[in-house]
């Protein structure tokens, strides 16, 4: 990450350390709603040897960074089962997106995941 990136990302992270408890926790339970989300887009990527698996990878790495970096030392359980849900959703979501039968359902699977993908990705300094 450059210096510029990492100035940034150290300012918005006090800013947010500055927050009431429950803006934090609203955030820790969005970054690790993308933790999971990336999580399933690596195992898939590997799964059907995506190249883009490092790029995925290195996203999940930022996301579980932020959420590290909002998360209180309380309520790691909903920080687990947010992670576990939403890597559970988006893998079905990718699975009916590459070996669904009907072309409409695999379209609408890709379409979703890949929006869902974009919502996190809205949320990094860089994207």
């Amino acid at each position: 990450m450059s210096s510029l990136k990492t100035l940034v990302l150290a300012i918005a992270l006090s800013a947010v350390s500055n927050l009431p408890a429950a803006a934090q926790d609203d955030l820790s339970s969005i970054f690790a709603t993308c933790v999971g989300r990336f999580s399933a887009q690596v195992e898939h990527a590997w799964l059907i040897g995506d190249p883009a698996t490092d790029a995925y990878e290195h996203q999940r790495r930022t996301f579980l960074s932020l959420l590290d970096a909002t998360a209180a030392s309380t309520g790691m359980a909903d920080r687990l089962h947010h992670r576990i849900e939403a890597k559970y959703v988006h893998a079905r979501l990718l699975s009916h997106a590459d070996f669904h039968d009907d072309p409409r359902r695999k379209r609408l699977a890709r379409r979703l995941a890949e929006a869902r993908l974009t919502a996190c990705n809205r949320l990094l300094l860089d994207s």
